[in-house]
């Protein structure tokens, strides 16, 4: 088995994202699935969204079976920790996804990116803003 790609998709991204593939692919693998990005620096996002720096991608969910779902969102979580942000987005919608992100934003007091990191972030008035 191997990732498949959306056409389009823009595979310019930070080292730790191209890593982080083989990983999803194996994790795909134990329940017969082939995980297909659907997006990485590329396509429509919030404006403060790090596919925009490299550092997020997305893996097709609709369509797989709920338990499977449920079962492959829970082993990202458990395998992709702090730095890693892993969230099922847009549930039961068209464009449901696995939102995979590495890091998180840093972002100054009009919520524009300024950067971003992979240890804990402090926002401008000096609160913790990481999990």
């Amino acid at each position: 088995m191997a990732v498949q790609f959306k056409p389009g998709v823009n595979m310019r991204v930070i080292p730790q994202i191209l890593d982080a593939l083989s990983k999803i692919e194996h994790i795909f693998a134990r329940y017969s699935y082939i995980p297909v990005v659907t997006s990485a620096n590329d396509g429509s996002h919030s404006s403060n969204s790090l596919h925009y720096i490299g550092a997020a991608l997305d893996i097709r969910s609709k369509g797989l079976p709920s338990d499977i779902k449920s079962q492959i969102h829970s082993v990202l979580q458990g395998t992709f920790r702090t730095p890693w942000y892993i969230k099922l987005e847009y549930p039961n919608q068209d464009n449901e996804h696995f939102h995979i992100q590495y890091g998180l934003a840093i972002r100054d007091k009009n919520q524009k990116i300024i950067g971003y990191t992979s240890s804990t972030v402090y926002d401008y008035t000096g609160n913790r803003v990481n999990p």
